[in-house]
């Protein structure tokens, strides 16, 4: 299936907007995971941190107990002053809800007998237990402690927190607290007694609270604080809403798998889930024996909210880009297109006007070399055929020439006998003494006959050439037709010429019989002998008068062959530079045939182009081989072909007539006229 090349611009926009978007999209959802796996990282920091805080406050405990047992008062027997010491660091510390300091048995020997808050404790109804099964009473005196990060044995033994029921009892509440004991050395550095500060976990609790309260104000609202035990057990849990209360974490589970890690917790609905971050509390502050952990979980929807805001609003704005600049693509396409469409029908109709052109000069280059090699054979013919009349011509004119001689001679011979027959006239009467001389008159009489002869071989000769230049003038056509009418008069001359001849000869065979007969009887016809003489001089000069008349004609039939000579002669000059005319129009015809031929293979090539960028813009072919009717895919125009003219319309019969009837014609396979084209 074609597309036009509108919508392969339109295609095109929109595949390049929506791999763009793809991408983008595709490059925002690593950026979005790359922020998620931030925000998880920076929920993780703020547990770590929380850890670290819980640390410090720590290790101020653990400081605090080694501190208190430094106290000499301790090694005293005045139990009241031991009671006074404790209740002022009770009060100055405020987090101690209970100080005690035991023998090496276990069993009491002074506490505290106020709250960190000043308020007096009912000791009167509450026992204080002894200690001595306490594991933690028999790991402090066998001096069960772990090492700190130094390497050093540590003299202070802590508890996990809980719940004390005498301690309950004694504040009317109740009240999670975790034990500081360590032991306390006299003098000489020998264990004498036990200190055990049963901190209360308001020393953990408030920076439970401050770190809530501060991740509120962050926006995390929704924020739960988990402290727990080594066993994955919740010490303690707080939000910033409800403040501390008893809750099971989920994410206390894994804890008790493994130290650290972020999981998704689902508590109903899938858009209520709350990411959660739990950790073993690592620091060197703190004791890695306990085993103390934390777990901070916010909901998603606070963690990742304004994440997942912008993410929606990123969609929208992209997809409405895509189809914004898909809408602006399209009607760019389209007016581009059309503008490409109609340049493109402008080529067609341009196309189609050049190869009617180019068809045209194909059809007139044919024809002026079709005229042209006729006329070059017309003329070739006519130069032969002048050739052959010049060379007559010239044969005529110089029989003429001979005639016209043979004739001169005859007339002044002519006239010789005309006054040797007057002298006879005159001496008629002494033509008896003149004897002689009438022998010489015989004599004269016989030249005259040959004479005779030649002249009537001169009009035998002249009526043949006569006869020659009818057929000439009958062969050369409407060119000899004048020529013609000169034959026929100099045939007329020649038939007169040769009557009178005849009569000369019957007029000399008569005066030659008369001659004899008159020298025969010369005495007796003096009388018939004048007379005859007479009629001889009057025939002598009727002679003379025809043969003027026939020298007068043949002079004439000489001067007309000279003229018809120069004529013909400027006649062939003339066909010459016709002949080399029709050559050179024959050689320009040829070259516009090959220019005319190159032009319509220029057209075709042309064609196939256009053809091509038809297709490219349309979606579909522009021109078809048979007469047809292409409309554009905006209907702006139609562009109506025809089949091209020229040899491929001669069958290979007719072109070998047509080069066997013109020989001297260039065929276009000859390599001499490719070298032309």
């Amino acid at each position: 299936m074609k597309i036009s090349f509108t919508n392969k611009i339109f295609y095109f926009v929109l595949s390049s907007l929506a791999i763009s978007g793809f991408l983008s999209a595709f490059q925002f959802h690593h950026v979005v995971k790359d922020i998620k796996s931030k925000a998880t990282e920076s929920l993780a920091s703020e547990t770590r941190s929380l850890g670290h805080q819980i640390s410090a406050q720590y290790f101020e405990r653990y400081g605090d107990v080694k501190a208190f047992a430094l106290n000499p008062v301790f090694v005293m027997t005045d139990r009241v002053k031991i009671s006074e010491v404790l209740d002022s660091y009770s009060s100055a510390y405020g987090i101690y809800d209970m100080i005690l300091v035991l023998d090496l048995d276990g069993g009491v020997v002074a506490s505290n007998h106020k709250s960190p808050e000043g308020r007096k404790l009912a000791f009167d109804s509450v026992f204080i237990p002894n200690f001595k099964g306490e594991k933690w009473f028999q790991d402090v005196l066998k001096g069960d402690f772990t090492k700190d990060t130094k390497g050093e044995l540590k003299q202070t033994l802590v508890t996990a927190p809980k719940s004390e029921d005498w301690i309950n009892r004694l504040y009317g509440e109740k009240r999670n607290t975790n034990v500081f004991a360590t032991l306390v050395k006299d003098s000489w550095g020998r264990p004498y007694r036990v200190i055990a500060n049963f901190a209360n976990v308001s020393w953990i609790q408030n920076e439970i609270r401050s770190f809530g309260e501060r991740m509120e104000v962050n926006g995390y609202s929704g924020v739960e604080v988990g402290f727990l035990a080594a066993d994955g057990s919740v010490m303690s849990a707080f939000t910033p809403k409800s403040g501390f209360f008893e809750k099971e974490f989920e994410a206390a589970t894994a804890f008790s798998k493994k130290d650290s890690g972020i999981i998704e917790v689902v508590e109903g609905r899938k858009k209520d889930s709350k990411i959660a971050s739990f950790m073993k509390i690592k620091d060197s502050k703190l004791s890695d024996s306990l085993g103390w952990g934390l777990v901070v979980q916010v909901p998603e929807n606070e963690l990742l909210g304004k994440i997942k805001g912008n993410v929606f609003q990123f969609y929208v704005i992209l997809t409405l880009s895509i189809f914004g600049l898909a809408f602006m693509a399209y009607f760019y396409s389209r007016k581009v297109g059309n503008r490409l469409v109609e340049s493109v029908d402008s080529m067609n109709q341009a196309l189609q006007g050049g190869k009617d052109t180019g068809n045209t000069l194909s059809r007139a280059s044919q024809d002026l070399e079709d005229a042209s090699t006729k006329q070059s054979s017309a003329i070739q013919e006519s130069m032969s055929a002048l050739a052959e009349m010049a060379s007559m011509i010239s044969q005529t004119a110089s029989n003429a020439k001979l005639s016209q001689e043979s004739t001169q001679e005859v007339s002044e011979r002519t006239v010789g006998g005309r006054q040797i027959m007057t002298r006879m006239s005159e001496s008629m009467v002494a033509i008896e003494q003149a004897n002689g001389s009438l022998q010489e008159i015989s004599k004269s009489i016989e030249s005259i006959s040959q004479k005779t002869n030649v002249i009537n071989d001169i009009v035998f000769k002249t009526q043949l050439l006569s006869f020659n230049a009818s057929i000439e003038a009958a062969r050369a056509g409407q060119y000899g037709k004048g020529f013609a009418v000169v034959a026929e008069e100099v045939g007329n001359l020649a038939q007169m010429s040769g009557k009178a001849a005849r009569e000369i000869e019957s007029l000399i065979l008569d005066s030659e019989k008369k001659v004899t007969s008159t020298l025969d009887l010369i005495k007796r016809r003096v009388n018939e002998g004048n007379l005859v003489t007479d009629e001889a001089v009057r025939t002598f000069t009727g002679i003379s008068n025809a043969i003027d008349s026939v020298r007068e004609q043949v002079r004439l039939i000489a001067e007309a062959c000279v003229q018809q000579d120069v004529g013909i002669q400027q006649t062939n000059k003339a066909m010459e530079q016709l002949d080399v005319a029709a050559r050179q129009t024959l050689d320009a015809a040829q070259m516009t045939r090959a220019s005319s031929d190159e032009l319509q293979g220029s057209s075709v090539h042309l064609e196939k182009v256009t053809d091509e960028l038809s297709i490219f813009v349309h979606g579909k072919s522009g021109f078809f081989r048979e007469e047809s009717t292409a409309v554009s895919d905006s209907g702006i125009s139609e562009v109506k072909n025809e089949q091209s003219f020229g040899f491929d319309d001669f069958t290979k019969e007719e072109m070998t007539e047509f080069a066997a009837a013109h020989p001297d014609q260039i065929s276009a396979d000859d390599d001499s006229f490719k070298k032309i084209a």
